[in-house]
């Protein structure tokens, strides 16, 4: 009887019970468990529709009394988790300390992670709850230290959130504060940037001035006895909101700052990046020494070139770190150089040899949200002429730069900065124009060698706009087009902007996309040998030609980028634009025809909407029982602003996938009858597919009417 209750229980939430039956079906079991007559194993295995079992379903809900028996229950599992999280963070999300005593005892889960790597106190520290909350966390035992998949801590969060209590709270705790996250900042550098006085006060553990004094004046023995006490000394800020290892090294106090490195774990990243900044070469001579010393050196090196420090950027350049330290512009420690006008450091960044390493790497560059491109440099000259994922040389940016930068443009002139054809590059001021070409000729006089080569609109730079042309003429002779990538090809030695031009955009779009917009297949299939392409740039084209129709195309697309995933979101872009062929084709290659896109919807949602009659006959054209019917369907509803209410059902044969629901917990149907996109046949198709009818509200009366009527 316990057992079928608990069951009863468990369904009606996906049946649509009422708040009343669910209260009256917990009270129920709670009388049953306090009588001790649930079986631990019925507990523990029971689940509902999206696959909590009792004491998830409890905690969702709200119901602390049971809650509490489930937890002190011997053998009752409390690592369970649902969408990820964990009991601990459930409790957490309602923000009431009185729930999170229902925990009290229980370390062993505290510091349990969701599938993001968060404890309960990330999402605390993250969404600002009350600090009793948080303060009951850490009584409870959670590691405050713990990093997420973002390399944050709840004490990056509170920083962030300028939460100064809260910060106050964790720092007492014992949270570090030389962690650094995926940006290499620490919680003190965060700080630092808001330019907030309060948060850097809160993040003082203990009286700093003592440890200070002791670096500054060098008093090795004075430290030590400030070490034999508490070490949370350790985590002090003090001058230019530095701890005290990082004050040793922006002071080049070697010996204290071995005397200071005994007694923690050490971020060498961000020591590293101290020394560079103050030009402490002792230090980053130390710290080469240290394994750990490689994964520094990049950060560094931008710091340096921030700051200026010549000595700093000679050291790093000649101890392995390299010109690819792009940062999320895609620019290199050049481009900064050359845009706040440092022609110091600008010509530092190029005194080396044209091959030695610094100036040999292969990385990526942004090109589009979620794309990069293959970015290769093998020489000085390759790297002086890079551009950003603005399309811009270190010499343009200088150009456009609001800072006095007539010298830095000379010296990357000689050093070999290659000419733009002004008369292309778009957003150039006539002054700007008649600068750069004022300063080409200044310097073509001291250095004749390197007279320029202006170039103005000439047949030849034409190339590429003959090859859009080419590109919107299907008829076009083969060899029209190779003569056209013939000219291509003849100036990527000389004419740099050429190539790079195939990673420009024209009305929003890359050559290559423009192919496959037209359905240009040779002009695809010769952009792909000619450009350098990453996995995600093949897989935006692979979606692309499926959404254009063209599947030629995604044949010759290398598959080994095209995981099923991939082929599964082509599917409904297929089916979205009506190309049944595109749809067929790819189920024969097993995409998953129950994938939802972004708006919570799968293929045949999207086809019955739009009224794709053909689309929804591929996709229902197999036996009831054939296996691509078969699959989890996945369906979400928020109950709150953070909680995610997942329900995963199992898809068995061709009749339940036409009755499946989008996110919204609509039919294909019910889409097809509310859409006025859609026709008669559509809705006639997917009711002989065995679609349920839905029973229509009074203020829907015309959809009803519109399907009484079929």
């Amino acid at each position: 009887m316990a057992k079928q209750k608990l069951e009863n229980l468990l369904k009606l939430q996906s049946v649509g019970g009422s708040k009343q039956d669910i209260n009256d079906g917990f009270n129920e079991i709670k009388s049953y468990l306090e009588k001790k007559e649930i079986n631990v194993e019925d507990i523990n295995d029971l689940k509902d529709a999206d696959g909590k079992n009792l004491l998830l379903f409890a905690t969702i809900y709200l119901q602390w009394d049971i809650v509490r028996i489930l937890i002190n229950t011997p053998g009752v599992k409390l690592d369970v988790k649902h969408n990820g999280s964990g009991i601990v963070h459930y409790v957490t999300m309602t923000n009431d300390v009185e729930n999170l005593e229902c925990l009290d005892g229980k370390k062993d889960i505290i510091s349990m992670l969701t599938s993001d790597g968060r404890t309960a106190l990330h999402i605390a520290t993250q969404w600002e709850y009350n600090l009793e909350v948080i303060q009951k966390l850490i009584e409870l035992g959670v590691d405050v230290n713990i990093k997420d998949d973002k390399s944050l801590t709840a004490l990056h969060y509170a920083v962030e959130n300028e939460s100064v209590e809260c910060i106050k709270e964790l720092v007492k705790a014992g949270a570090k504060l030389d962690i650094q996250n995926r940006d290499g900042k620490t919680a003190i550098q965060i700080a630092k940037e808001l330019k907030k006085q309060d948060l850097i006060d809160a993040l003082n553990p203990v009286d700093n001035k003592p440890i200070f004094e002791a670096i500054d004046k060098n008093d090795l023995a004075a430290l030590t006895k400030l070490l034999s006490g508490d070490l949370k000394v350790l985590n002090c800020i003090g001058k230019d909101a530095l701890t005290p290892i990082e004050y040793a090294a922006a002071k080049g106090n070697l010996e204290a700052l071995k005397v200071l490195e005994k007694k923690q774990n050490v971020e060498y990243t961000a020591l590293c990046r101290v020394a560079a900044k103050y030009g402490q070469i002792n230090i980053l001579n130390y710290i080469s020494k240290n394994p750990l010393y490689s994964s520094s050196m990049n950060y560094a090196l931008s710091d340096a070139v921030h700051e200026g420090q010549l000595d700093s950027i000679r050291y790093l350049m000649q101890n392995g770190a390299t010109g690819n330290n792009l940062n999320g512009y895609g620019n290199t420690p050049l481009h900064i150089a050359a845009k706040y006008g440092s022609n110091d450091v600008v010509k530092v960044l190029l005194e080396g040899n044209e091959t030695d390493d610094f100036y040999k790497f292969k990385t990526a560059a942004l090109i589009s949200l979620g794309d990069t491109r293959e970015v290769i440099s093998e020489s000085k000259k390759d790297f002086i002429n890079l551009k950003n994922s603005s399309g811009q040389s270190a010499l343009l940016m200088a150009l456009t730069s609001d800072n006095e930068t007539d010298e830095v443009i000379k010296t990357l002139l000689r050093a070999g900065a290659e000419m733009p054809d002004i008369n292309k590059v778009e957003g150039l001021t006539q002054d700007q124009k008649n600068k750069l070409v004022a300063l080409a000729e200044v310097k073509a006089e001291q250095n004749p060698a390197l007279q320029p080569v202006i170039h103005p609109a000439k047949s030849d730079d034409k190339a590429l706009e003959d090859l859009k042309k080419l590109l919107e003429d299907q008829d076009f002779a083969g060899s029209d087009l190779t003569d056209a990538f013939d000219c291509v090809e003849k100036h990527l030695e000389n004419n740099h902007y050429i190539v790079d031009d195939l990673y420009n955009r024209y009305n929003g779009k890359l050559l290559i996309e423009f192919a496959v917009s037209v359905g240009n297949k040779k002009a695809f299939t010769k952009l792909l040998e000619v450009m350098s392409l990453t996995p995600n740039g093949y897989r935006a084209l692979y979606t692309q030609a499926a959404s254009a129709g063209n599947w030629d195309m995604m044949q010759i697309i290398p598959a080994e980028h095209i995981e099923q995933n991939v082929k599964s979101a082509a599917l409904i872009l297929a089916a979205d634009q009506n190309h049944s062929d595109i749809v067929r084709n790819l189920m024969t290659q097993n995409a998953q025809i129950g994938t939802f896109d972004y708006h919570g919807s799968n293929a045949l949602h999207i086809a019955a909407t739009k009224g794709h009659t053909k689309v929804i006959e591929v996709l229902l054209e197999k036996d009831e029982n054939n296996p691509i019917y078969q699959f989890n369907l996945v369906n979400s509803a928020q109950i709150n602003p953070i909680v995610i209410n997942m329900t995963i059902d199992k898809c068995n044969n061709k009749t339940e996938y036409v009755n499946s629901q989008d996110t919204n917990k609509k039919s294909a149907l019910f889409r097809a009858l509310e859409s006025t996109e859609s026709n008669d046949e559509t809705i006639k198709l997917l009711l002989k597919a065995g679609a349920t009818k839905p029973i229509f509200s009074e203020s829907q009366k015309d959809k009803q009417e519109r399907l009484d009527k079929l």
